[in-house]
């Protein structure tokens, strides 16, 4: 079981640690290296999301717009809007990370921790289909 304190590599350079874990709120320190490619469009269907740059900067995609966030700045992604994250600048982007309720979404970082196949993707997407889904568009 998850707990306050635990860090997961959830994608090539991206770690999460557990700060505080409620059934009403995850929040998560979450740091990505610079890297290429993204991560794949999803949503989450009854959960919000809070994002609060504390380093470094992140390319958000909500739907068909993209947004630049950097340190000192915030974003909030209500539930059910497609999205992603990653980070496009040249050093570390670090952020506070809030997911609200938090679900089992804390079990879902320590299900994709340290890689992934794709039957191993499948059996979570199907697990934590309350917290995550993929979007085509």
């Amino acid at each position: 079981m998850p707990a306050v304190g635990d860090t997961y590599s959830v994608r090539d350079g991206e770690t999460i640690t557990i700060r505080l874990l409620q059934p009403d709120l995850l929040e998560v320190e979450a740091v990505w290296q610079a890297a290429e490619g993204r991560p794949p469009r999803h949503h989450h269907p009854t959960q919000d999301e809070r994002f609060e740059m504390l380093e470094g900067e992140l390319t958000f995609e909500l739907g068909r717009e993209e947004r630049v966030v950097r340190a000192g700045e915030k974003i909030e992604i209500p539930r059910r809007t497609v999205h992603r994250a990653w980070n496009a600048g040249a050093g570390v982007a670090r952020a506070r990370w809030r997911i609200a309720p938090a679900q089992r979404t804390a079990e879902m970082f320590a299900a994709l921790d340290g890689g992934l196949n794709p039957l191993r993707g499948a059996r979570i997407l199907l697990r934590f289909r309350d917290e995550f889904r993929l979007t085509l568009r």
